[in-house]
């Protein structure tokens, strides 16, 4: 039997730990860059002395291998959505209106190529949402890409459409599917969404767990510092 492997999953304050942003920008400009994509809104090195942005960033066996973002808007701040949809002259339709101060975004999901199929993405996404949680955030936008719609689909999420119809957005080698929210549940006779929950509104609670993951097939132990 295959030994089970650990991943640390634990989350940051932009502006109060450099190092954390420091070892997130290395691993997404590297992934970003060997898919061909030359400008992204976490290539602006402003974020990391921004208010209102928290981070995640996975670990295994003292390697970062993957991260997200949560981006809080304060005052007049724009979304990071909202940039990315401007930046490329192959975007299909402007994003909608920005939202209200209990409104968060995660962005910037990226994990290192050696460990693709380990499930990391939803490991990422659900920490991001634990943390929006922990924030009291009532909504939680995320510009998802097809795959990342597939796979939120499968563990039992039905986000909301954010747009009036279905829209792809393109940014330059990168191709995203609608905005969406991923606040909502599929119906309570499904089980896999009543346990998805639940177990993020515990992530948020707890602060520390320790979980046994098991996600496309694959075992993880994820140790959660949220």
């Amino acid at each position: 039997m295959a030994a089970i492997r650990k991943v640390k999953v634990k989350s940051f304050v932009a502006n109060m730990d450099m190092g954390s942003c420091l070892e997130f920008s290395e691993g997404y400009q590297q992934i970003i860059t060997e898919q061909g994509i030359n400008h992204a809104y976490i290539q602006k090195h402003h974020w990391m002395q921004s208010e209102g942005i928290y981070g995640v960033l996975a670990e295994n066996e003292g390697h970062i291998i993957g991260g997200i973002i949560l981006f809080v808007p304060v005052d007049t701040s724009r979304f990071p959505y909202e940039d990315i949809t401007e930046m490329s002259g192959k975007t299909k339709k402007r994003s909608p209106k920005s939202y209200s101060k209990d409104t968060g975004e995660l962005f910037a999901l990226w994990h290192s190529n050696h460990v693709a199929g380990w499930g990391l993405s939803y490991i990422l996404l659900k920490a991001g949402l634990a943390l929006s949680v922990k924030l009291g955030l009532k909504k939680t936008l995320y510009l998802s890409a097809e795959f990342n719609l597939r796979l939120i689909d499968k563990l039992g999420f039905e986000p909301e459409i954010e747009n009036d119809s279905p829209v792809t957005y393109v940014f330059q080698q990168a191709s995203f599917k609608t905005l969406i929210s991923l606040n909502s549940f599929c119906p309570d006779n499904n089980q896999v969404a009543i346990h998805q929950k639940s177990e993020i509104i515990e992530l948020a609670s707890s602060g520390v767990s320790v979980k046994l993951e098991s996600v496309l097939g694959k075992n993880l132990e994820v140790e959660y510092h949220i």
